[in-house]
């Protein structure tokens, strides 16, 4: 059977292999358009994705030793960081298919927040 730290470290791990991801998917979209404005924000995402995760894997490294709960903040801090990020980014897109897929990255922060907030709230709380 598997336990909640188990379960929890998992979800962590799993969290920081969809930043790689992501700054993959940013990374070969910059490569791959032709429109000046849309490869330096799409460079600038990768930058902001690499930084994440970096941020994160450092986050689970050094609150190892303090549980859970730390590394669930810290991991939920800075997914809130993004979800603003893709917030602002999307004010200044017009372009419909780019901002769908901002749409779907704010949405997947929102969703991880959500799950984050979910973990951290103390068991039998509504």
């Amino acid at each position: 059977m598997i336990n909640d730290q188990t379960e929890i470290t998992a979800a962590l791990f799993l969290m920081l292999i969809q930043e790689r991801a992501a700054a993959a998917v940013f990374s070969e979209a910059a490569d791959t358009t032709n429109e000046p404005k849309l490869k330096k924000l799409f460079s600038e995402l990768e930058q902001c994705s690499r930084k994440h995760h970096a941020r994160m894997f450092d986050a689970l490294k050094k609150d190892s030793d303090k549980g859970d709960v730390q590394w669930l903040r810290n991991l939920l801090w800075l997914e809130m960081e993004n979800h603003s990020l893709y917030n602002r980014l999307m004010a200044g897109i017009v372009d419909p298919s780019t901002r769908q897929l901002f749409q779907q990255l704010r949405d997947a922060k929102m969703r991880s927040i959500t799950l984050l907030q979910e973990e951290l709230r103390p068991r039998g709380e509504k």
